[in-house]
């Protein structure tokens, strides 16, 4: 039940690029403020998951056997606490699983104490190997107890994490759809292929991207058709639409 690793400070993931693999060690990582995106792999197919630390830390636990990253988006940066220990109690293991994982909102008081975790790793790392063990123990203990008792829930199964997905794809398209983004661009900005996104639209709408993204120009066409000011012609073209004829065929 030894500490194998202990890493603490800024990260700058979306600097850099790790494809999904095993620890095969159990990873505490507490993401103490700041903004990063956890990608999991799992039958085959990868998924992510946005984590923003700015009003809450979020504690992240995975399992030994659980194939997983840790990226971002460009000028994401965050603070971090990873603690990864070769064993932990055998009640959290059963409940999280080897492959599984397990997401908990921290409060101010608990974000705290993980800083005084840390900073007590590094104040004895020069004390007798006997005394050092202890401490790792204790520290394993109190992140076991924050895990099994804070409010805690299992990260999103594959269909809730692709419902949010498809929810934060649509938002970022409608913020940004006054230079008409395709497909790929939606993917770029959120770290997904078009080919995953496609899988999750389809599991989620029912329908293409194309369709959703579609009927969000729909949308949007439908608020400024409000204003008589703006001719059709105006509206066709900023939402994409070469002639107001054009557009009102499709619409």
């Amino acid at each position: 039940m030894e500490l194998h690793y202990l890493g603490m400070g800024k990260r700058f993931y979306g600097r850099r690029f790790l494809p999904c693999y095993q620890r095969y060690r159990w990873e505490f990582q507490i993401i103490l403020e700041g903004r990063c995106i956890l990608r999991r792999s799992e039958g085959g197919r990868e998924e992510d998951l946005r984590i923003e630390a700015d009003a809450a830390a979020i504690g992240v636990l995975c399992g030994p056997e659980s194939a997983h990253t840790w990226l971002g988006r460009e000028g994401d940066e965050c603070e971090v606490a990873v603690f990864q220990y070769h064993q932990i109690a055998p009640d959290l293991s059963r409940q999280i699983g080897l492959s599984g994982r397990r997401m908990i909102a921290l409060t101010e008081a608990d974000r705290s104490r993980v800083q005084a975790w840390l900073q007590r790793c590094v104040s004895e790392s020069s004390a007798t190997p006997e005394r050092l063990r202890r401490v790792h123990q204790i520290v394993r203990t109190e992140l076991e107890l924050l895990f099994l008792q804070g409010p805690a829930g299992r990260i999103a199964s594959g269909s809730d994490l692709a419902a949010r997905q498809v929810a934060e794809a649509m938002e970022w398209y409608r913020a940004n759809l006054e230079w008409l983004p395709g497909i790929a661009d939606v993917g770029k900005a959120m770290h997904l292929s078009p080919a995953h996104l496609r899988r999750i639209f389809h599991r989620v709408k029912g329908a293409s991207p194309q369709e959703i993204m579609a009927d969000i120009r729909f949308e949007r066409a439908l608020q400024w058709m409000r204003d008589s000011r703006v001719t059709l012609e105006v509206i066709a073209e900023q939402v994409g639409f070469g002639s107001a004829s054009a557009f009102s065929r499709a619409f």
